[in-house]
């Protein structure tokens, strides 16, 4: 893989020239800390949006695994599990998303196109979407707290009874449809990253996307699928 941008193509930690110290970065991922505190490190050291930050983190995070794959820790079982959910509920994504690490909001959105799943989809304001910064709404994606959210995002379609998966940057939880909200307030989840919402008895899912969209599908199929419960 060809890393782009400023991402050392090597394992050497600064350049003259380069504000990040890759080596306390690459300890981060090796560790399994969450994306969003790698992020953090990147966007406190240079400055860049979070669009970029999250770039630089993810193409930093599939350079080590490729150059490294014996330092990164076995995928945990929650995480297995969610995976073989998502793909219950959205056969045809198997060639996309492969394995629990390529699960993302982009890879969910493009099959459950190509399943024709009913959708429905807010995209928000947000001045760091470079294409179209304008959305539904007065107030900047980034600028939601974290309850406003979650509260702007269910609603019109409130959770499900029943346990749900919920991933936030890949990392996965399984709660009650009752937890979930607590679990956002007392955790402070940042929700303005990829959030995934997989109902594990509802053939539902919802997502928030990190450029200000967020989504709920229900998937043809598997129960009615005349519109989003």
């Amino acid at each position: 893989m060809e890393a782009q941008g400023t991402l050392p193509l090597t394992d050497a930690d600064t350049t003259p020239t380069d504000p990040l110290d890759w080596t306390a970065i690459d300890q981060m991922i090796f560790a399994g800390e969450s994306n969003i505190s790698v992020m953090n490190r990147i966007r406190e050291a240079t400055g860049c949006c979070i669009l970029e930050a999250r770039r630089l983190s993810t193409d930093r995070y599939h350079f080590l695994r490729e150059r490294h794959p014996e330092k990164f820790p076995q995928i945990h079982p929650d995480l297995i599990a969610a995976h073989a959910r998502l793909l219950a509920l959205l056969p045809n994504a198997r060639q996309r998303i492969r394995v629990p690490s390529e699960i993302t909001p982009d890879r969910i959105l493009e099959a459950a196109e190509e399943a024709q799943a009913a959708t429905e989809s807010v995209l928000l304001p947000y001045s760091w979407r470079f294409s179209n910064p304008s959305g539904q709404g007065t107030k900047d994606f980034e600028d939601y707290g974290t309850l406003e959210l979650f509260d702007e995002v269910f609603a019109k379609h409130p959770p499900l009874a029943g346990p749900v998966w919920l991933l936030i940057d890949g990392h996965p939880i399984l709660l009650q449809d009752e937890q979930l909200r607590e679990i956002i307030a007392t955790e402070r989840c940042d929700l303005t990253c990829d959030a995934l919402f997989i109902w594990q008895l509802h053939p539902r899912i919802s997502l928030i996307h990190h450029e200000g969209l967020f989504c709920h599908i229900m998937v043809p199929d598997c129960g009615d699928t005349a519109g989003v419960s």
